[in-house]
């Protein structure tokens, strides 16, 4: 039952987040673009990043931060006031290390059940 009613829960927010982003102008993207937009910046030392790759990290610190946000409004998620972008890239790209078939997943779903652990609502 509990299943059943989160699940539920999670259906009707995906849904919300898919029609509310693209009012906002979010872009598509998926947990693979979230991982090569991770790992592009950090293997690029300061010095040398170009600004296209200033303003894509932007873009997805955005869309990340957009999500947390959306899903503590909606009672989602419920991380505490230390949690920064950073961190929830941290996690991210971890999650998906750990859970590869989550790659062609949306970003929006990546981003939930990749915090869901650690900041689930109680």
């Amino acid at each position: 039952m509990k299943y059943t009613k989160f699940r539920t829960r999670h259906i009707v927010i995906s849904l919300l987040f898919y029609l509310i982003m693209p009012m906002a102008n979010a872009y598509f993207l998926t947990g693979k673009d979230l991982l090569i937009s991770y790992q592009a910046l950090k293997n690029t030392p300061a010095a040398n990043q170009n600004i296209a790759q200033t303003m894509n990290a932007i873009k997805v610190g955005g869309y990340i931060q957009g999500v947390i946000d959306s899903a503590k409004s909606a009672g989602i998620l419920c991380p505490d006031s230390t949690l920064t972008v950073r961190e929830a890239e941290k996690n991210i790209v971890k999650y998906l290390q750990e859970n590869k078939d989550m790659l062609e997943m949306a970003a929006v779903d990546v981003v939930v059940f990749s915090l869901r652990p650690k900041y689930m609502c109680k």
